[in-house]
């Protein structure tokens, strides 16, 4: 079984480009025009998450391969423009256009929600001064118990503004669920993080 692949603090590595994609049932009701769409996983899916997310974001969903991992990668389209990687940016060209990442992965043998936030904490407070911890609270997703990080990080060589950054944590069905949002600080509260919030208070976990 695969470790978990958590990027401490910061925005994670997309996977390799040459993933095989899952296709999901992605639902619009009456007109092309509504402002979200309704995502349904395909059966090949483990855990069951549904959830809105606003109608003109970037959506890409790719499942690890021989593994029962997958992620799902939702962004401001304007991030389609960015530079495409060079061979020196591990991360990407920096920008700074909001994002949200759903990682899931099985659980290790005897892992909690308890050790993953645990050596997460750990993670951020040994990280390099451009990642700062503003707090860490439980959450509920969908009833269910969760765990939140809050940071700011202005890694020069990742992002061209300082971004504030909400990791969560869930476990269901015998895997972890992380979800990570960033957004530049100078646009809090704007359109991309009031889609980011219609999204996170729509999400359910089906049986």
């Amino acid at each position: 079984m695969m470790g978990m692949r958590f990027v401490i603090g910061c925005e994670p590595v997309m996977e390799p480009a040459n993933l095989p994609t899952i296709f999901a049932t992605l639902s619009e009701t009456s007109t092309p025009a509504l402002p979200y769409i309704h995502y349904t996983p395909s059966k090949e899916i483990n855990v069951h998450l549904e959830f809105d997310y606003p109608s003109y974001w970037y959506f890409n969903e790719d499942k690890y391969p021989y593994t029962d991992g997958y992620s799902i990668f939702l962004s401001d389209p304007l991030m389609l423009t960015a530079p495409s990687r060079e061979p020196n940016q591990p991360h990407g060209n920096p920008s700074s256009y909001g994002s949200v990442y759903i990682w899931i992965e099985p659980l290790e043998t005897g892992q909690t929600l308890s050790d993953i936030v645990a050596r997460y904490r750990d993670g951020v407070q040994k990280a390099l001064h451009h990642i700062v911890l503003i707090r860490n609270y439980p959450i509920k997703i969908d009833g269910l118990g969760a765990h939140a990080f809050e940071t700011l990080n202005d890694t020069p060589e990742m992002y061209t503004s300082t971004m504030f950054e909400r990791t969560i944590f869930f476990v269901v069905d015998g895997a972890i669920c992380r979800i990570d949002f960033a957004i530049s600080v100078n646009e809090r509260g704007g359109e991309f993080e009031k889609g980011y919030e219609y999204f996170l208070n729509s999400l359910k976990i089906g049986p």
